[in-house]
């Protein structure tokens, strides 16, 4: 009786091992996006500072109350920025201060909000 009761034991210690690492593997799978392809957030902010030295090479400064969508197409054809299977677009204001805010579309990523009308 012993005997059976140490190997249920065993038995239930290793399911629960089996059950905890497919909970992990799901997580990693699930999460991916955040966990393994987190440059979607530095895509943007690189789009961001690529539009900025944009701007500044080609508008000088914004008006106030100004807004202006440049393309990443725009941005790649004249070499200040490079993003492998994206698409996209930025928005920059000026109200008090300039504000730039990219939106991309790539094979594993969509901004929020992206919009294909503004591409």
């Amino acid at each position: 009786m012993l005997s059976n009761r140490g190997s249920t034991k065993a038995s239930l210690m290793i399911i629960f091992f089996f059950v905890f690492l497919a909970c992990i593997i799901f997580c990693l799978i699930a999460f991916s996006g955040k966990l393994f392809f987190n440059s979607s957030n530095s895509y943007e902010s690189e789009f961001e500072n690529a539009t900025e030295k944009y701007l500044k090479d080609y508008y000088g400064d914004l008006l106030e109350g100004e807004s202006l969508i440049v393309r990443l197409l725009t941005l790649e054809n004249l070499d200040y920025l490079k993003l492998d299977n994206c698409r996209g677009y930025s928005i920059a204001t000026k109200e008090k201060k300039l504000d730039i805010k990219a939106y991309l579309k790539c094979d594993n990523y969509e901004s929020k909000n992206y919009d294909i009308n503004n591409e």
